[in-house]
């Protein structure tokens, strides 16, 4: 007969060590310890305790019970230290604009290098929101005569010997006035010389540009509608007419790294302004009245970051009309007609100018132009 009230098993007793085992090496206790649990463990085998029974006898090992609101104290006093280091860190790393700065940059890095090729994110860098709100106002830009104070009548300064600072300036002023750096080429060091001949000794011959990596965008006036090598070709045979004028885009970062190499970065740029993977290349002889803009590539996400545009003049002569913004043109603003010579740069905001130019030489012109790109201070 099963019997109706199972005699509930007594547990061995557990005695403290005596005084003898404290001269005891940390091995030695360490042994001791480990052949008493594998005993008590054996004897509790052998009494068929279960792992609740086993528990039981053990617990007074655990010291006193704790109670549940004292462990809500230790495990919350837990968290809130760590909270608090972590805190702590990132404050000090946000007061320290070294920190900051090269936090911002290995970011940038991560998010590059990790992160795009698998998700394409840029075309989210510029969106006010992430998504978009089909009953959101139009934004329109209503220009005040404060706003609009850059394009009043004046002399385009033409100046040499500048330092970061100066543009620094212009980006936090905001500040749309254009200006003309004298001496751009003369801090190239040396530099071979981007003459026409040399631009189509590197597009028949170099191994990169002679084939496919060509032009992305090409315009000329001598009939040769995207035909880029053509007109290179006719060049070289001498079968264009005595005035002519040709502009296109190596949108191919390549090919754009090979003619860069002719043209090293503008000394003035400081360091926070980032040049387009592109650039644009101008070629004419010979002096013609028909306007032309510089040319834009096809892909609008190309340029959604552009802030201003930088064109220098190698040989020969431009003559630039720039045009303000049409909401300035009520408060009298005018364009403004400048001629780059050679070894000058022209720099100009493109949210407040719109620009045009001629050939303006009898001789062979040769031109390069580029975009720049920054954050937003604000």
């Amino acid at each position: 007969m099963e019997e109706e009230n199972e005699k509930p098993k007594s547990c061995p007793k557990i005695i403290p060590a005596n005084n003898n085992m404290t001269n005891l090496s940390y091995e030695e206790k360490l042994d001791i310890v480990e052949k008493e649990f594998q005993s008590l463990y054996e004897f509790c085998i052998e009494k068929k305790f279960t792992s609740t029974e086993m528990y039981n006898c053990v617990s007074n090992l655990y010291g006193p019970p704790k109670s549940l609101s004292k462990k809500m104290f230790n495990d919350s006093a837990k968290g809130f230290f760590i909270l608090a280091v972590i805190i702590g860190i990132v404050s000090i790393v946000i007061m320290q604009p070294y920190l900051w700065v090269l936090l911002n940059v290995h970011a940038k890095l991560f998010a590059i290098k990790f992160v795009l090729p698998h998700w394409n994110w840029a075309d989210l860098y510029e969106e006010d929101c992430m998504i978009s709100n089909q009953w959101l106002p139009e934004k329109v830009d209503n220009f005040t005569a404060d706003q609009c104070k850059y394009c009043e009548p004046f002399e385009v300064e033409r100046l040499k010997y500048l330092k970061f600072d100066f543009l620094s300036k212009i980006i936090a002023e905001n500040d749309g006035e254009p200006f003309v750096v004298s001496d751009t080429t003369k801090k190239w060091g040396d530099v071979k010389k981007l003459s026409v001949e040399e631009i189509v000794k590197i597009y028949q011959h170099h191994h990169l540009l002679s084939n496919t990596l060509g032009s992305c965008a090409f315009s000329n006036d001598v009939g040769l509608h995207d035909m880029f090598y053509d007109f290179f070709n006719a060049f070289a045979d001498k079968k264009l007419p005595n005035e002519w004028h040709a502009t296109w885009i190596n949108c191919d970062p390549k090919a754009a790294k090979v003619l860069r190499a002719y043209h090293p970065r503008p000394y003035f740029l400081p360091p926070m302004m980032q040049m387009a993977t592109e650039n644009s290349v101008i070629v004419a002889k010979g002096i013609s009245g028909d306007t032309k803009t510089i040319l834009e590539s096809g892909d609008s996400n190309r340029y959604d970051r552009a802030k201003a545009k930088w064109i220098t003049v190698l040989s020969g002569s431009l003559k630039f009309t720039l045009q303000p913004n049409e909401e300035c043109l009520k408060f009298k603003c005018k364009d403004n007609i400048i001629r780059l010579l050679p070894g000058e740069t022209l720099f100009y905001m493109s949210e407040f100018w719109t620009s045009f130019y001629t050939t303006n030489s009898p001789e062979t012109t040769v031109a390069v132009s580029n975009f720049v790109m920054w954050d937003d201070v604000n």
